[in-house]
């Protein structure tokens, strides 16, 4: 691979990242942890990291792979635990992704491809903040999800135009970027099937209140 990135992948991945950094200053509050959340990102990122090895397809050696719901744990813990402590646990995700299949070829696409694509995955609990949704638990979960992924692929496609695009700049490399990585669109419809089943559950709902309604006392006081 000849990476072609330059200033513009530097721009372009800049941008991101304070697109990501924003929507969090604006849809949630500062607070802190303790241990029931700590707990929590534990069990959420070691079941998460589990998933990832069930994989139904590997799109090809690039990498990138549509797997057992497993970004559905991460994406759960944002959602109860607000959106700042979702993308800090989807950040050390996404060095685990790392350490678990490392693609290195330049030090912008790893930060790409990894702790900035998993790291968006965390804006997951921004569905809870659209009061347009009423409350729907289901559908709040469904939209911040797949707001976190069309940021994780835009992070994947960024990455694949500059960097797997063959040392080429324009269209064909383009199409080629947005077409491999699509693969995010179908994790995510695993990741919505997967978490319709565990709404439908009353004690998964009541569960999430609990720790929500816990999240938020702390973030109160």
């Amino acid at each position: 691979y000849k990476p072609t990135g330059g200033a513009l992948m530097y721009v372009l991945t800049a941008l991101l990242v304070v697109v990501a950094v924003v929507l969090v200053i604006l849809f949630d509050k500062p607070s802190e942890y303790d241990a029931r959340s700590l707990t929590y990102a534990a069990i959420c990122l070691a079941t998460s990291f589990a998933l990832s090895y069930v994989k139904f397809f590997t799109v090809g050696a690039e990498g990138g792979s549509v797997t057992l719901a497993s970004l559905v744990p991460l994406a759960l813990y944002s959602y109860m635990f607000g959106i700042r402590k979702g993308l800090v646990a989807g950040v050390v995700y996404g060095f685990l992704q790392f350490i678990q299949s490392p693609q290195f070829y330049e030090p912008t696409q790893a930060l790409l491809d990894y702790p900035i694509a998993f790291g968006v995955i965390g804006l997951a609990g921004i569905g809870r903040k659209f009061k347009w949704l009423k409350g729907n638990m289901f559908l709040e979960f469904s939209v911040g999800l797949a707001i976190a992924c069309v940021m994780r692929y835009a992070a994947h496609a960024i990455s694949g135009y500059f960097v797997f695009g063959g040392g080429k700049i324009g269209w064909a490399a383009l199409s080629y970027s947005l077409a491999y990585n699509s693969f995010v669109f179908v994790d995510l419809a695993v990741d919505i099937i997967v978490a319709a089943a565990l709404f439908a559950s009353k004690s998964m709902r009541r569960m999430i209140l609990l720790s929500s309604a816990e999240n938020q006392t702390q973030t109160q006081t």
